[in-house]
């Protein structure tokens, strides 16, 4: 994952180890910092900058010296260009659309009140890093298990545990989301109510699943009304959001049936054993699953991960093409592209 910071945030972000305020997680973000992500300093590594003594032993004690570094990088040209506002996240790439921004300008509350990304203004560089965290402590993962509805009562669960973070895009891989359509309500549709909640933009989701499904009680194959649900979805996030968003079915073509069960966001990966129908319309609990993984993408295994997921859903949606009967709806994302 990256991260680019301004000088003055790097200042900010140095002082702020002597602050109380941060005693119990400062050293956890310095240390993501250096083994998690990649920095991109927004500023070059000029002399001047190494007779900055207050940079200048940073760098030291990052194990830098004064010499190049092969980890991090030094900005020829500042990213992203100033100044920032609601336009910035426009023209992002899946890079850009999954990195942390700690920036020094006047347009810093506008590019965050977008919702898409993460942001943080001069002196806010702990309380933005430490949301990458899963938990308070130096934790990249938090482990549901689901046949006790004291760990996962509700899927607001996530919202109380802080594991909502900004977004641009939602992707989901569930053969069978659309199976049980009569508890949508309490599942896929309040799950995805609750993802895009800090959101105030046009946020993409991406649906990748079975067309048809076997009813054993009818002894045939069904198929639900895709476009029904579909309207559901965007009205949900536009309840939420003010902003319809951009909704794409991607259905299994042939024997093409993934077998996981995941939802990916800019930040997060959320990773099921079962189906995402959780609970039933009075809240019990009726999926067979063990457990629920959330599991943050600053951690640089994770990260890498989730560009193989998002390669493998690149593939998913080549081999589904351009055709109708494959894929409904708007085929927009930051992180796939789909056939013309």
């Amino acid at each position: 994952m990256e991260v680019y910071i301004d000088k003055e945030n790097l200042r900010s972000f140095i002082r702020a180890r002597k602050n109380p305020q941060y005693s119990d997680c400062y050293d956890d973000c310095y240390r993501m910092l250096k083994r998690q992500l990649h920095i991109n300093y927004n500023f070059a590594k000029t002399k001047e900058l190494l007779n900055d003594d207050e940079l200048k032993n940073y760098f030291i004690l990052s194990g830098q010296g004064n010499g190049d570094s092969e980890a991090d990088s030094y900005a020829t040209e500042i990213f992203p260009s100033r100044h920032v506002g609601m336009n910035t996240p426009a023209n992002f790439n899946r890079k850009h659309s999954s990195a942390v921004y700690l920036i020094d300008d006047e347009g810093v509350d506008s590019f965050r009140d977008v919702g898409t990304s993460l942001v943080g203004d001069v002196k806010e560089e702990i309380d933005v890093l430490r949301r990458l965290f899963c938990g308070n402590d130096y934790d990249f993962h938090k482990l549901y298990n689901l046949q006790t509805k004291k760990s996962f009562p509700k899927w607001e669960q996530l919202k109380d545990d802080n594991l909502l973070l900004p977004l641009s895009d939602i992707i989901v891989m569930d053969r069978y989301v659309g199976a049980n359509q009569r508890y949508a309500t309490y599942n896929i549709l309040k799950l995805l109510e609750l993802l895009v909640e800090q959101a105030q933009n046009k946020v993409n989701v991406v649906i990748l699943c079975d067309k048809h499904y076997y009813n054993k009680y009818k002894n045939a194959e069904e198929t639900p009304n895709w476009s029904a649900f579909r309207h559901k979805i965007i009205n949900v996030i536009r309840e939420k959001t003010n902003i319809e968003p951009n909704v794409t079915f991607v259905f299994n073509s042939g024997n093409n049936h993934p077998h996981d069960r995941m939802i990916f966001t800019n930040y997060m990966l959320f990773r099921s054993g079962d189906s995402f129908n959780y609970f039933d319309n009075n809240g019990n609990l009726i999926t067979q699953g063990n457990s629920l993984d959330v599991n943050s993408l600053a951690k640089k295994s994770n990260y890498e991960f989730a560009e193989y997921f998002l390669n493998e859903v690149q593939k998913f949606c080549d081999a589904a093409g351009a055709s109708e009967d494959n894929v409904m709806g708007d085929k927009k994302s930051n992180y796939i592209q789909f056939p013309e």
